[in-house]
């Protein structure tokens, strides 16, 4: 492991960089809150004469050649930091807010945005998660419809009405300016480095992480890039829409049922017992049962049996709002 205090803009530099958010992090989820922190910041700094605000750390491992990056943490971060100036160059084009001259748009893309030499089909610097890259790339592109129910959408569109507020808070130099002088610590995971643990100390505190969200790190983080797509598209999400986007629930039942145990588990425990249960346990074969059981649980939570009467008998069991049945 090696790191460095840098920059925020030499750490992304480069015409062949990507910087590609693997398929077990979470979705974009800043808060408006967070935003609204980060932009009050950067005015701040802005006016100062403080030449460096730090940006916190960003962690990386070496993706699938010399020049892509896996971020393992700082996804939250980077998202916003492109959203922000893709916001501010859409104010400039509509003559929102003042810029000096044309070639500030140019420094924006070449530095933060882009990179136009870079082995993929798709030339731009941020790689999210599938999701969160098809709302990202429709305002990367300027396209007449957006993702509305995303939070990508959502906070380039805040950060929009931030900078074309009267009064002006920022000019589009001053906004590049000051997003120039966010420092950051750099850290590169060497291939002996245990990405799972730095990843679960990196994330003790912030935003929390459910206890799905460290189960499905765990269960994908050390499979190779292409595995971690087929489990994540093939398992994973899957499991997410049979439990309602709420498979932490699912998970505690699932480890009651598999240890055979006498009472769930506890909610905050969940992960702790996760990571004992699979002590000999094969993650792929894991995440087969796994999905078969959700498939399961959601045929108990939605009601949907193989008959009409025991559908509606499971509907009476549903409205008394009890999760103990499911187990049984």
């Amino acid at each position: 492991m090696k790191g460095y205090a840098k920059p925020l803009h030499e750490f992304i530099e480069g015409h062949k960089i990507q910087f590609v958010i693997p398929v077990y992090q979470r979705n974009y989820d800043w808060l408006i809150d967070n935003c609204d922190q980060l932009f009050s910041d950067l005015v701040k700094l802005s006016r100062s004469n403080r030449c460096s605000h730090f940006f916190g750390s960003i962690v990386t491992s070496s993706a699938d050649s010399s020049y892509n990056r896996l971020v393992i943490d700082g996804q939250q971060r980077l998202t916003t930091i492109s959203l922000l100036l893709l916001a501010g160059i859409k104010a400039v084009k509509d003559g929102a807010i003042e810029i000096s001259e044309e070639s500030k748009i140019d420094e924006a893309y070449e530095v933060f945005l882009k990179a136009k030499f870079c082995n993929s089909e798709r030339k731009i610097k941020l790689v999210p998660i599938e999701n969160d890259r098809i709302a990202y790339d429709k305002i990367f592109n300027e396209e007449d419809s957006f993702d509305e129910d995303s939070k990508v959408t959502r906070n380039y569109r805040h950060f929009y009405d931030l900078l074309t507020r009267k009064p002006q808070a920022l000019s589009f130099d001053q906004l590049l300016d000051a997003i120039e002088r966010l420092q950051i610590i750099s850290i590169e995971l060497d291939s002996d480095d245990d990405a799972q643990l730095i990843f679960e100390s990196l994330n003790s505190t912030g935003l929390a992480l459910t206890e799905a969200d460290k189960i499905r790190n765990y269960l994908l983080m050390s499979l190779t890039p292409e595995e971690q797509h087929m489990c994540f598209k093939n398992y994973w999400q899957k499991i997410e829409q049979a439990t309602e986007n709420q498979p932490t629930k699912f998970l505690r039942d699932y480890l009651t049922i598999q240890q055979q145990l006498q009472r769930p588990v506890r909610q905050s425990n969940i992960y702790y017992e996760w990571k004992k249960y699979m002590d000999g346990h094969e993650r792929k074969e894991e995440l087969v049962k796994m999905l078969d059981y959700a498939h399961y649980y959601q045929q108990v939570t939605e009601a949907k049996l193989s008959t009409a009467k025991l559908s509606e008998k499971m509907r009476h069991i549903c409205n008394i709002e009890t999760d103990v049945t499911n187990v049984f």
